[in-house]
C-alpha cells in the first residue's frame, strides 16, 4: 500500500484524493512514520462494508442452522443415515 504522511496529505488535499478516486487504490496516512489511517475512494468502501456485511448475516444464518442441528439432537429428533440418503433421493428423484 502507498503511504503519504499526513503533513503531504494537508498540503496536497485534493491532489491526493483526485489521484485516489482515478486509481482506486487505498493510500495509508502517516504520523512518525507509521500509518495511522487508510483513505479509500467510496466505491471500494462500499464493496468492502457491503461484503463484510454480507458475510456477518450468512455466518449468524449458519450458526442458527448448526444451533437448530444440535437441538434436534439433544430431543432425540434423528434419523438414520440410509434413511436421510433415501429421503434425499426420493426429494431430488435419483
Amino acid at each position: 500500500m502507498e503511504t503519504l504522511s499526513l503533513a503531504e496529505f494537508n498540503r496536497n488535499q485534493t491532489e491526493v484524493t483526485d489521484r485516489l478516486a482515478r486509481n482506486g487504490k487505498p493510500l495509508g496516512l502517516t504520523r512518525n512514520g507509521r500509518t495511522v489511517a487508510v483513505l479509500v475512494d467510496p466505491d471500494t468502501y462500499e464493496r468492502q462494508t457491503s461484503f463484510k456485511a454480507e458475510t456477518e448475516r450468512r455466518e449468524m444464518e449458519t450458526y442458527a442452522a448448526l444451533l437448530e442441528g444440535y437441538q434436534d439432537v439433544q430431543m432425540g429428533k434423528v434419523i438414520s443415515l440410509d434413511e436421510a440418503d433415501k429421503r434425499i433421493r426420493a426429494h431430488k428423484g435419483w
